[in-house]
């Protein structure tokens, strides 16, 4: 699932609706990922893992408005 949910991120950012990045990132304290992230108007956060390892990832660093999809 995470193939598909990379596509469809790549797609979003081709498309020109926004930035895309890893929560690996988010997860490392990357801090100019972190401070793009938090300084985003809106944040989708699309997830391939049955274990919503992305959403655990952003509410573990203290972001609590985002949008989320699971796409497993």
């Amino acid at each position: 699932m995470g193939a598909i949910t990379d596509l469809a991120a790549r797609a979003l950012a081709r498309g020109r609706s926004g930035f895309m990045c890893c929560v690996a990132a988010i997860a490392a304290g990357i801090e100019d990922i972190v401070e793009k992230a938090r300084a985003a108007s809106t944040l989708v956060v699309m997830d391939g893992c049955s274990e919503r390892c992305a959403r655990l990832i952003m509410e573990r660093a203290d972001f609590c408005e985002f949008t989320y999809l699971c796409l497993e």
